[in-house]
């Protein structure tokens, strides 16, 4: 098991090097973005429709360098809707604020 767990790791980690740190970068970049967002959100500020770029990446494009969206069904009309809705900007900026299990059913 140990030698099968090692051998794994290997191909993993140190044989796709350059696959592990470009989604780590990815995560990192989003991430920044996230922060900021919260940034101006605590300043009073929120998110508007000039925000539809971060908005894009984190709820609809299949990839945002920390989660992939998958098999989701979201059209981009729905997107558009979901965007313009202020209970669902108000839900997503309180998760933003505070990401827990609370916020996140509400959100959801």
């Amino acid at each position: 098991m140990k030698s099968r767990l090692k051998n794994l790791y290997k191909y993993l980690i140190e044989n796709r090097k350059h696959e592990v740190n470009g989604w780590h970068k990815a995560y990192r970049d989003f991430y920044s973005q996230v922060a900021q967002i919260r940034e101006r959100i605590t300043s009073g500020e929120g998110l508007s429709q000039n925000d539809e770029a971060f908005l894009k990446q984190l709820l609809y494009e299949k990839s945002n360098g920390i989660a992939s969206r998958g098999q989701s069904v979201l059209s981009n009309d729905n997107f558009q809707s979901f965007i313009k809705n202020k209970n669902f900007i108000s839900a997503l900026e309180k998760f933003i604020l505070i990401p827990n299990s609370e916020n996140f059913t509400i959100f959801f």
